[in-house]
């Protein structure tokens, strides 16, 4: 056949079909190719003149912009523009850009003969749930016959992604060989599941305000640092912005928490995520928990803060009131996350109340300059994920020399814990779970900042993961996706959303 020149290639589904339909009745035999091609390379040349040499009609499903997740915030071509490029090569005959998650619409309607992929995934097959395996069962169940072609050579991420020049050759080698365990597709759709989980968070809700300043310097007369008053924003933080990450993930996100006697309910609620359903108690002894942080506007560099907390225990009505309640209804929920921050909302009681009623208990407890010293992960007895930071996994051992796999290997085994986290922060994050051992995930932020929520944003993502069963590895690295994203927030400004997760894994995971 005649390869006919640019866009006349280009067809919908409809069109596509019926053109199908008249060669296969002049016995050409059809092989379809699948990809987004954004970025075209020589080995994705290489991959579509192999194709072709497989039969007569080499018919290219191009992954349309929707379910793009390459670059962090779209691809870089347009789908139209992908497609007009593809068009331009001689062994390709047609194309039609695939508007479903996947190719397997586009396989059951055209029936190829042949379709093909290239061989760097084959080891892809030996997981039955994979994209690969279902891309096979697929064009099988039609007649067809599922083909790799030859891989020239191992094309980096970095050409595509652009992230190469940026990342620590560890963290590329890390991506290079975590992208051989999982396809982007299967994550994907393991974490679409998460929807039916039905979560609990519980702890402090903090309204984060940021003052921006001009510094002015040192004043005559004293040794403070002078500033002048420019602006000021007010984030919501804390529990209620846990919440907000979480509900990213999973469909159901209910939100216990304590407010003062300037409870700010109208403003907290009016930044919750619309599928964050929050019960406020009230404790009329002690305010809304605020932390100012003064912040050099031209820098963000953040020059003093200033809490303004109560340092004691929730009044005993109110941790009644919250035991109660806990109690009548901690089984509804698939997994429960209690964030403590060491600001007086989590008694023995509370705690004692979560760890025995929770079915799936997720927890950190923060280490802050409001409580240091007086808030150790160890006041929780169990957990089924911890989630922590170095210095929190320090102090609660009371070892600040011993390396950190030491460290979480003391505090393992101090606790009757399943899976426990230590993030590293710009070092990654280490794991460990009986039965799998140690597992280290590099950090994945390319920019900072600001740290403030970064903790928060993974483990909110990450505990959904967690109780669903993913594994470890995989866990931290949803972690640190997460903390990847959040680092680029200010002040919990906004949350992780659905979209730019999703994006942030494809960026790091291309196909």
């Amino acid at each position: 056949m005649e390869d006919a020149v640019g866009p006349p290639k280009i067809k919908t589904i409809e069109e596509l079909s019926f053109l199908i339909e008249k060669l296969k009745a002049q016995k050409k035999k059809i092989v379809m190719a699948h990809g987004d091609f954004d970025l075209l390379r020589y080995d994705h040349l290489h991959y579509l003149k192999e194709s072709k040499n497989l039969g007569d009609i080499l018919v290219v499903s191009l992954v349309a912009d929707k379910f793009m997740r390459k670059g962090l915030e779209k691809p870089i071509f347009d789908e139209n523009t992908r497609a007009e490029l593809i068009a331009l090569i001689g062994c390709v005959d047609y194309i039609v850009i695939c508007q479903y998650f996947g190719p397997w619409d586009i396989i059951k309607r055209l029936k190829p003969h042949i379709y093909t992929k290239s061989e760097n995934v084959s080891s892809q097959l030996k997981d039955q749930n994979s994209g690969v395996s279902r891309d096979k069962s697929m064009v099988e169940s039609v007649g067809g016959v599922f083909a790799f072609t030859k891989t020239i050579s191992n094309f980096s991420a970095d050409i595509h992604g652009g992230y190469g020049a940026i990342l620590p050759d560890k963290t590329l080698y890390f991506l290079t060989e975590f992208r051989k365990k999982y396809q982007v597709a299967d994550i994907f759709l393991e974490l679409e599941k998460l929807k039916s989980i039905k979560a609990l968070v519980i702890g402090e809700t903090i309204i984060d305000e940021y003052r921006f300043v001009n510094p002015l310097g040192k004043p005559g007369k004293s040794y403070n640092v002078s500033t002048q008053f420019l602006s000021k924003e007010e984030f919501v933080g804390g529990a209620a912005a846990l919440a907000n990450h979480a509900s990213s993930l999973c469909g159901f996100v209910d939100l216990i928490t304590c407010l003062g006697n300037d409870s700010k309910e109208s403003f907290i609620r009016g930044r919750l995520s619309s599928n964050v359903c929050p019960l406020f108690f009230r404790d009329s002894s002690r305010p809304t928990i605020i932390k100012r942080r003064f912040v050099d506007n031209d820098s963000l560099t953040k020059i003093f803060e200033e809490y303004e907390c109560g340092r004691k225990f929730l009044s005993f009505v109110v941790q009644n009131e919250v035991e109660k309640y806990l109690k009548e209804i901690l089984e509804n929920y698939d997994l429960v996350i209690a964030v403590d921050y060491g600001h007086g909302f989590f008694s023995p009681d509370i705690i004692k109340t979560i760890v025995s009623g929770a079915k799936f208990l997720a927890v950190n407890a923060q280490t802050n300059s409001g409580n240091a010293g007086f808030n150790y992960i160890t006041k929780y007895p169990k957990g089924d994920y911890v989630c922590i930071d170095e210095q929190e996994a320090r102090l609660a051992v009371q070892d600040d020399a011993s390396d950190i796999e030491e460290i979480l290997l003391s505090l393992y085994k101090k606790m009757d814990v399943k899976k426990m986290v230590v993030t590293l922060g710009r070092r990654g994050s280490l794991a460990y779970e009986k039965g799998v051992g140690f597992v280290k995930v590099p950090a994945l932020a390319i920019n900072v900042t600001d740290p403030v929520g970064a903790g928060d944003a993974s483990l909110a993502i990450s505990a959904p993961c967690a109780a669903a069963g993913f594994p470890l590895e995989l866990i931290c690295f949803m972690g640190n996706i997460a903390g990847s994203i959040a680092v680029n927030i200010l002040g919990n400004e906004s949350s992780v959303e659905h979209e730019t997760l999703f994006k942030r894994i494809g960026y790091f995971l291309p196909d």
